[in-house]
């Protein structure tokens, strides 16, 4: 539920698709998360990323195929002194090696456009703006 609220018009569904060695949501797990960025039905995701890295400072989620990363998502968490920092980096398609320039121009485009990227960007902003409403009740709620 908490998902759901997070992004109500795009989020449309996560799971844990495998729990990490500790039972839990850390890193090592594995999350399945659908989208439709922009509540478009051609922008629709249905993706599982092993989490690399989750803890204080940020996540890092990774989508490997037959070894090869074709997806990485990481979002870094820290203070300024105005308050806190958020800063998200992905990169879709294969950063270097040989399979590089064929995937990227004649697979990438076809499972995420340019178009997708861009509706991205503005679902990335719209839930993260979505953080100060939603935070400070979900950690009151906790004690």
């Amino acid at each position: 539920p908490r998902y759901l609220l997070w992004h109500p018009v795009d989020h449309i569904h996560w799971e844990l698709a495998a729990p990490s060695a500790t039972g839990g949501t850390g890193q090592g797990s594995r999350f399945r998360i659908v989208e439709a960025f922009g509540g478009n039905p051609d922008h629709y995701v249905d993706s599982v990323e092993f989490v690399e890295k989750l803890d204080t400072s940020g996540i890092a989620l990774v989508k490997r195929v037959a070894g090869t990363e074709i997806f990485r998502l990481e979002h870094h968490f820290g203070t300024e002194s105005t308050g806190a920092s958020y800063r998200s980096r992905m990169a879709v398609g294969i950063e270097s090696g040989p399979l590089r320039a064929v995937f990227n121009r004649m697979v990438r485009p076809r499972v995420f456009s340019d178009a997708m990227g861009t509706a991205w960007l503005r679902h990335n902003i719209e839930e993260v703006s979505m953080l100060e409403h939603l935070l400070p009740a979900l950690y009151a709620a906790r004690r």
